[in-house]
């Protein structure tokens, strides 16, 4: 039976978000392959109301769908850009 790996990203935007999911996504694999045993890996857009929010505070909104007892997501990736 194969390992799971539940991944969340959070980005400020969808243009972030399809660029750096193929990313994450590849990197989570990299990771995987210097493992033994085989891996699942499932990682999932974290989507939120960003209206009138902070950054800060999207994150705090967006880490709490995270936990696994509310969504699965063992794994954030958070990205900001300058």
């Amino acid at each position: 039976m194969a390992a799971q790996i539940f991944a969340g990203l959070f980005t400020e935007g969808n243009t972030d978000i399809r660029f750096l999911q193929s990313i994450v996504q590849k990197t989570l694999e990299a990771v995987t392959f210097e493992c033994s045993g085989q891996f699942d890996i499932e990682l999932t857009p974290i989507k939120i109301n960003k209206t009138g929010l902070g950054f800060i505070e999207q994150v705090l909104e967006a880490s709490r769908r995270c936990p696994p007892y509310k969504s699965n997501i063992c794994i954030c990736f958070f990205y900001k850009s300058e």
